[in-house]
């Protein structure tokens, strides 16, 4: 998601709801195993003491709220909310998770 001024009211802000793949990070590691060479990823339950930060914003991540389709008033995930600013640019093809990486 990103602000920027409105090119037609320049004192009026546009917010934007960008979405590309939704995935999982599990779903990233299946990823990288299935490459040929397979990069091995490990799977851990919980982070080491310490990483608060990193353990609050992987709940969210797994809750599917940090998706720009997670609506706060509503406590729920609107997947018709999530990417309505790519329709901003038509006809562009967003890259996959797998293109970005290059798997």
């Amino acid at each position: 998601m990103f602000l920027r001024r409105s090119p037609m009211n320049p004192s009026t802000t546009v917010t934007f709801r960008l979405q590309g793949e939704r995935t999982s990070l599990a779903a990233i590691g299946a990823l990288y195993e299935a490459r040929d060479p397979p990069v091995p990823t490990v799977h851990v339950t919980e982070l080491p003491a310490g990483f608060d930060k990193q353990t609050f914003l992987q709940k969210k991540f797994e809750q599917g709220r940090l998706s720009v389709g997670w609506d706060n008033y509503a406590d729920k995930d609107v997947p018709e909310n999530a990417g309505t600013g790519n329709k901003a640019w038509e006809g562009h093809k967003w890259k996959s998770v797998k293109e970005v990486l290059g798997l």
